[in-house]
């Protein structure tokens, strides 16, 4: 898990309600939506991030 303190509070409260549930199957539910969404997140910052830049053609293609 990334540092609470850069999530979203959303996601930051699922990774902080799972720690605080016993090991078992809410937890893990509650687990992996926090993950699946601090993923989106990251895609999501990524796709808008500045330096993203087409691919380049490598010579190679027709």
């Amino acid at each position: 898990m990334a540092g609470t303190s850069e999530l979203p509070p959303e996601i930051a409260e699922l990774f902080a309600a799972a720690e605080k549930l016993p090991l078992g199957k809410k937890r893990d539910e509650l687990l992996w939506k926090a993950l699946e969404l601090e993923a989106r997140l990251k895609v999501e910052r990524w796709l808008n991030s500045s330096g993203l830049r087409p691919p380049r053609r490598t010579g190679d293609e027709d």
